[in-house]
């Protein structure tokens, strides 16, 4: 076999090689990314769950103190039919997300509208929504910027043609306020 040929076989064979690296390389890199994202999606459910229960916590307490609840807030909890709330599964935590923060917000208004800022029952339940809430932007930032790094592979130059290969498609990140 002439040495030109054979130098033209390695340089294919390396070549190929490399690009069989590189095909590699980003598909681990971006199963990493999206074991990672799949993680913090169950952070943000799990963190949801507990906003729902503290929300709920704080919504019995106060009807507990005889403060009038609005008809929606005792129909979300299910508060006059039983003495324990019944919980959502997570799905459809996940679904009603803003309508919890707006829940936290009318029950701490009622809460301040009937003096019981100086309640520990009530600062105790402030404080346990003020630590879910700094969890819970703190879940959100990992998750986009989780995104953000996933995204960037996709499009980085030399993985961008496997990503066009495979139908790799973005992630969305998640916009909160």
């Amino acid at each position: 076999m002439p040495k030109v040929l054979l130098v033209i076989l390695i340089i294919i064979g390396s070549i190929i090689a490399l690009w069989l690296l590189i095909i590699f390389a980003t598909l681990i890199i971006l199963a990493i990314y999206n074991h990672q994202i799949k993680r913090n999606r169950m952070s943000i459910n799990i963190i949801l769950a507990q906003k729902y229960d503290v929300a709920g916590v704080l919504a019995k307490f106060l009807l507990n103190n005889q403060v009038e609840l609005p008809e929606e807030i005792i129909n979300e909890f299910n508060l006059m039919g039983k003495s324990n709330f019944s919980y959502f599964n997570t799905f459809e935590r996940k679904s009603i997300g803003t309508r919890i923060n707006e829940i936290i917000n009318e029950l701490t208004t009622l809460s301040k509208d009937n003096k019981f800022e100086d309640n520990p029952r009530y600062q105790t339940l402030k404080n346990s929504i003020e630590d879910v809430e700094k969890q819970y932007k703190h879940v959100i930032l990992v998750y986009n910027n989780k995104v953000g790094d996933y995204n960037y592979w996709i499009r980085f130059i030399p993985f961008r043609l496997v990503s066009k290969i495979f139908n790799i498609k973005t992630k969305k990140t998640i916009n909160e306020k």
